[in-house]
């Protein structure tokens, strides 16, 4: 573990800041796990910025917080979570400029982590310029998603009490609920932080990948001329699992009510 996370386990602040300092402008990308936060990432990397080491095939970033044990460690509840939070950031603030000195980058940095929404409040406080883009997918395919590790380690943090059968799996409707909460929380902190926050629905980042990646990088004021933009277009394939709640009952699933929730946020069966 990096030392700033583990002095910090410790009960012991290795600095105290309440703002970022030397890099106030990172550049975080998020979502309900299993939306396509992957690719974005790899094409960010290609296009010049700083990311974050890749801690797994996923590419989340291995300087991000351990936030679980900084959240729920018995022996730091005595502390405020605020603190902890900023402590954590100053961490990942430190560790982001070792890893640009260490790719030789003098540009942007940022870091791919889906959870990273749960906290962007607390991010956009530390990091005053940071940018960040969500994304999101139709819940009603996430509903259906093999990948439930965000619902089973965050769901309780955000109210959602979930009952997990034996093969460690959630049923869809509970999916359903955490991705709704999820994206509404995104949706409502995003809103104030103008030119901070940008949603890219997946579906379209398939359907018409150059045009989303022009809107990306115009958002992140990221010179990426024509011919670069098309090459890193090309790299994005529509997944074989859109659409995929066609293959199961979805109305027999989901209460109207989140059906109509799922509708505010943009999609209908």
């Amino acid at each position: 573990m990096f030392k700033p996370y583990a002095s910090l386990l410790e009960g012991k602040i290795e600095h105290e800041a309440r703002q970022a300092v030397l890099l106030d402008n990172p550049i975080a990308v998020g979502a309900v796990g299993g939306s396509g936060t992957r690719i974005l990432a790899q094409i960010l990397a290609e296009a010049g910025v700083a990311m974050a080491t890749p801690s797994n095939d996923a590419h989340d970033a291995l300087e991000w917080p351990p936030m679980h044990p900084i959240i729920h460690t018995d022996k730091l509840q005595s502390m405020p979570l605020e603190t902890r939070l900023r402590a954590a950031f100053w961490g990942l603030e430190f560790l982001l400029l070792k890893r640009r000195e260490q790719l030789g980058l003098s540009g942007r940095t940022g870091w791919k982590v889906p959870a990273t929404h749960l906290w962007l409040r607390e991010l956009a406080d530390y990091f005053p310029a940071i940018q960040y883009i969500h994304i999101i997918r139709n819940g009603l395919d996430m509903a259906y998603s093999g990948n439930q590790r965000q619902l089973s380690m965050w769901g309780e943090y955000v109210g959602l009490h979930t009952q997990f059968d034996d093969t460690g799996r959630a049923a869809a409707g509970d999916a359903m609920e955490y991705w709704l909460i999820a994206n509404e929380k995104a949706m409502e902190v995003g809103a104030p932080l103008e030119g901070q926050f940008l949603l890219v629905r997946y579906e379209a980042l398939c359907q018409a990948p150059d045009s989303e990646l022009e809107r990306i990088f115009s958002f992140l004021e990221l010179d990426i001329d024509v011919a670069e933009r098309a090459a890193l277009a090309d790299r994005i394939r529509p997944t074989a699992t859109l659409n995929r709640f066609r293959h199961h009952k979805w109305r027999d699933d989901f209460t109207q009510v989140q059906l109509q929730r799922l509708e505010a946020l943009g999609y209908r069966p």
